[in-house]
């Protein structure tokens, strides 16, 4: 399991100011609505090949967090620091090469090719808004399980200090704790009943932590 998302990319946007009505961090009440051409512009610059996933409307109504989503865009302050960032399930077609190494009886199933991202802000109140954007799965075959939110996490230390070695990662009783009672970046996973929490790491990037219900 990866700590630290890939490959980041930062980038400026002139003219791009993005103001959004979010649950965390920011005055829920306010009527300013988000630059959604911004938000797209900035997705395509850092993965020019992908897209944002289209959600049908029956799985939108999962959705712990309506609030936060502009479309199928998560945003929110994912990082505590007072700027706003958003986050999405993105897709592409799978090349020749992808499905040949595939076996045959699956290449017909294979429609597309999954990345879960966040792009964080890095500069408030400026015209050129600055993002720093990172990958928090790897590239998958098929899409990636699951649905983006921000849901709370309530933590019982003895259930995490149990789970630590399953996932690898001894860093998440700590990184949960400190923020028990807070909305977490999340990719929710129905079947299965398991949730991966992004929490920040400092220098930028994402430490995951994914607990199971038995």
């Amino acid at each position: 399991m990866n700590k630290r998302a890939s490959t980041s990319t930062v980038f400026t946007l002139a003219g791009i100011v993005l103001l959004l009505t979010i649950a965390a961090g920011c005055d829920a009440g306010s009527s300013e609505q988000p630059n959604i051409q911004g938000i797209h512009a900035a997705l395509n610059k850092a993965y020019p090949e992908y897209s944002v996933m289209q959600w049908p409307d029956s799985m939108r109504g999962y959705r712990e967090s309506p609030e936060n989503f502009v479309g199928d865009i998560l945003v929110g302050d994912f990082n505590f620091d007072g700027v706003t960032d958003f986050s999405a399930k993105l897709t592409r077609p799978p090349t020749d090469h992808e499905l040949s190494e595939m076996p045959e009886r699956h290449r017909e199933a294979i429609q597309v090719v999954g990345l879960v991202v966040v792009c964080d802000g890095l500069a408030a109140d400026e015209p050129n808004k600055r993002f720093r954007c990172n990958a928090l799965s790897d590239e998958e075959l098929g899409g990636n399980y699951g649905w983006l939110d921000l849901t709370e996490w309530t933590v019982s230390v003895d259930d995490l200090a149990e789970e630590q070695e399953v996932y690898d990662n001894p860093e998440c009783p700590h990184e949960l704790t400190i923020r028990s009672g807070k909305k977490l970046l999340s990719l929710v996973q129905p079947i299965g009943h398991c949730n991966a929490f992004f929490y920040p790491i400092n220098g930028g990037g994402y430490g995951r932590c994914e607990y199971c219900a038995d």
